[in-house]
């Protein structure tokens, strides 16, 4: 599952953040990288998530969400978290090219999947979702103005597509 993969230097790092215990997390520091090296494998040249892969994409169980926007910013989100767990724990030359696939998907992100005119995150085939609007949050694609508008658009409008499982509603709080 995409997001759970990518999701994995999260937990890493709130650990390290949390409890301090450096050593567990350097002998799991491996595993984040391999976590990481297949994320990206998802990641067309065009700095986008493709969604045409034969890879589970979780974000929630709705069966009306598509899900392009929302994993675009959960990868984002945990590029961000590799490359502060990688500082923090010395791995500085392992992290030194996240900053240049974040900023290209990011500029994909901004190109291909922000509607300003609507002022939301749009997954293909139109999809807005309450859980694409959360995460791009997260993963501090739009300016704060932005998200707040974002998030009230969706909380708005009752044809956008809301989350049904508390995992994903957590995101979205």
């Amino acid at each position: 599952i995409l997001d759970f993969t990518a999701l994995f230097s999260n937990v890493v790092l709130e650990y390290l953040e949390a409890s301090g215990d450096r050593k567990t997390c350097e002998s799991l520091w491996p595993l984040v990288l391999v976590q990481t090296d297949f994320t990206l494998e998802a990641v067309g040249k065009d700095g986008l998530v493709r969604m045409d892969q034969n890879w589970w994409k979780f974000i929630d169980w709705q069966p009306a969400m598509t899900r392009q926007a929302a994993e675009q910013a959960v990868v984002i989100y945990s590029l961000r978290a590799t490359e502060r767990l990688g500082r923090q724990l010395g791995h500085e030359a392992d992290v030194a090219f996240i900053p240049t696939v974040i900023k290209q998907m990011t500029e994909a992100a901004r190109k291909n999947l922000w509607d300003e005119s609507r002022g939301v995150w749009v997954s293909d085939g139109g999809n807005v979702s309450w859980m694409s609007q959360a995460w791009m949050a997260l993963a501090g694609l739009p300016t704060p103005e932005e998200a707040r508008r974002s998030l009230k658009v969706v909380m708005d409008d009752p044809t956008t597509v809301r989350p049904v499982t508390p995992y994903a509603r957590h995101y979205f709080c």
